[in-house]
């Protein structure tokens, strides 16, 4: 899950989360990035290297609370559009 410290969001915690999973995983393991108010842009080049994509719009840890609806769907357009390009 993203809200972890640091929170996976953009390409350099998602590469510290993934290293952190390569060497110690046991089994099989996937990696969700984290919507912010920010990062909708990032996705084109992150969403292949996640299994899902979280948003959260209640409270939750760190910077992950999306400030309303319309940054939750601009996130979910360009997540979507990432598999098609």
């Amino acid at each position: 899950m993203p809200n972890t410290n640091p929170p996976t969001v953009d390409e350099e915690s998602l590469d510290e989360v993934s290293d952190l999973a390569q060497a110690k995983a046991r089994c099989d393991y996937g990696l969700y990035f984290g919507a912010t108010n920010q990062n909708a842009t990032l996705l084109p080049s992150l969403a292949h290297r996640a299994i899902g994509l979280k948003m959260y719009l209640n409270h939750t840890f760190s910077a992950l609370r999306l400030k309303d609806l319309s940054v939750w769907m601009d996130h979910f357009q360009v997540y979507i559009l990432s598999f098609y390009v």
